[in-house]
């Protein structure tokens, strides 16, 4: 898919021990798919408090708020991979897991193993799973929902002949939401902006005054970068420099068009 290279590298990110060959088979992925070069991060311990006794799994939302707080500044997106067999509310099991619009992604090697069902180990099937489960999951953090189109790699996927089945590409529609996720710098006012928006939606409202702060530094006369800094300023209790944002923003925002007379419309008509 790399038409483009990515604005900023990824960082990857075991959570647990991960073969050397798996974390080198996710490089080539993100290179060859999304143009993105790859720092591997030291692998960290799968967190306790992830893991459900009662089902023997680990909550992929508790994996992504680790994950969150491990990004660095200066990478476009975090993919997380484990070994450990991943949950979320609603579902027994899913293959991986990302928001929308935190720029995080994990997705775990355990029912990709073909030993998983009983079976001799297949390397080349592996590594299709992995593409696709790994396409399809950072697909997600440039804001692509589940797709509707089965020639998309963003259909939905439910066990694992559904993801053996999953086409590796992204329909038009996606491909232009990740490309432009994909150009987008971190460092750059709508990076920032993005990042100050997860940290508001975290609740850590002093990052995100930080980061929207940076935002509205580099893009002085966007609006909605001055609104949001409010927002988090609000949160955050400092009233006064809420206030501040939030007239500056509607001083930016441009003036609705008067709606013309009925006797302009006559004329016009006319014409």
């Amino acid at each position: 898919m790399a038409a483009r290279l990515a604005a900023a590298p990824f960082a990857i990110q075991p959570l647990g021990e991960v073969p050397f060959e798996e974390l080198r088979a996710l490089e080539r992925i993100l290179a060859e798919q999304f143009g993105a070069k790859a720092v591997v991060l030291a692998p960290v311990a799968v967190p306790r408090e992830a893991y459900s006794p009662g089902r023997g799994q680990h909550d992929a939302d508790v994996l992504l708020d680790e994950l969150f707080g491990r990004l660095p500044e200066r990478c476009l997106r975090v993919v997380g991979v484990t070994e450990a067999d991943l949950f979320i509310a609603g579902r027994t099991f899913v293959f991986g897991y990302a928001h929308l619009s935190d720029g995080m992604a994990i997705y775990s090697l355990a029912r990709l193993r073909e030993s998983f069902y009983g079976r001799p180990p297949d390397p080349a099937i592996l590594g299709r799973r992995i593409e696709r489960a790994v396409v399809h999951e950072i697909g997600h953090t440039f804001g692509a929902s589940h797709c509707e189109d089965p020639g998309c790699v963003m259909h939905a996927v439910t066990h694992v002949e559904t993801l053996d089945a999953l086409c590796p590409i992204y329909c038009a529609r996606c491909l232009s939401r990740v490309e432009v996720g994909l150009g987008t710098a971190p460092w750059s006012a709508r990076g920032r902006w993005e990042r100050g928006l997860a940290w508001l939606r975290r609740r850590v409202y002093a990052r995100a005054v930080e980061a929207l702060e940076h935002a509205v530094s580099c893009a002085p006369l966007e609006p909605s970068y001055h609104h949001d800094l409010g927002v988090a300023k609000l949160a955050s209790g400092d009233r006064d420099g809420a206030r501040a944002a939030f007239l500056r923003a509607a001083e930016l925002r441009p003036e609705p068009e008067a709606e013309p007379e009925s006797g302009d419309e006559e004329r016009e008509a006319a014409v």
